[in-house]
């Protein structure tokens, strides 16, 4: 089956369809980045570093967040950061989505991600990726959220699976998150900076 290449920019509703439904058909639809996009991903996440690395103020990056924008994190926190806001924002409630919805969720957040602003790492993004083609799909409720954008509580508990967190569904079974990522073969991530924000 052809593949669906990911590059922030021309992803179709067509394209979220075929890859959402794909559990349902003899064979997945895969997932990949284009070459051009891993190049996009890799600058942004060299100039995250920069940021790091200088010191510098740079919201959600060597600060807090909202109300604490004018925190400066030390940097021996700024990992820390970015996995204790995908924990706290993990507050969902309710019945689980299900499989086509989450994997339509992860489609269009990795295509997101994809357009080289966030400063994820590209191994993070493949991370994602893999759990998309491999068919780890994180338990996500459908109800509950904060933030204006209201997708930050489903998002957050999207990776959860991928830093060994929360629960997922792989092969039918109902699994804590890094047993799901274990079986799968995949590794959780350990999020570096900006991470966690994006």
């Amino acid at each position: 089956m052809a593949s669906v290449g990911i590059d922030g920019q021309h992803l179709s509703i067509e394209d979220v369809v075929r890859v959402a439904q794909a559990w349902r058909t003899p064979g997945p639809v895969p997932v990949e980045l284009t070459a051009k996009t891993r190049e996009r991903v890799r600058r942004a996440q060299e100039a995250v570093e920069q940021f790091v690395a200088q010191g510098r103020i740079v919201y959600g990056i060597t600060t807090g967040f909202g109300c604490f924008k004018d925190r400066v994190i030390p940097p021996d926190q700024v990992v820390e950061l970015q996995r204790n806001i995908i924990m706290s924002h993990s507050v969902g409630v309710g019945d689980l989505l299900d499989q086509a919805t989450v994997r339509a969720l992860m489609l269009v957040r990795a295509n997101t991600l994809a357009r080289g602003h966030s400063g994820i790492r590209e191994e993070t993004l493949e991370t994602l990726l893999d759990m998309i083609n491999l068919g780890v799909y994180p338990c996500i409720p459908c109800k509950g959220s904060l933030g204006a954008s209201g997708d930050l509580a489903p998002l957050a508990h999207m990776t959860l699976v991928l830093i060994g967190e929360g629960e997922a569904f792989y092969k039918g079974a109902r699994l804590p998150g890094d047993e799901a990522m274990c079986r799968a073969g995949l590794e959780p991530v350990r999020l570096a900076a900006k991470e966690g924000l994006a």
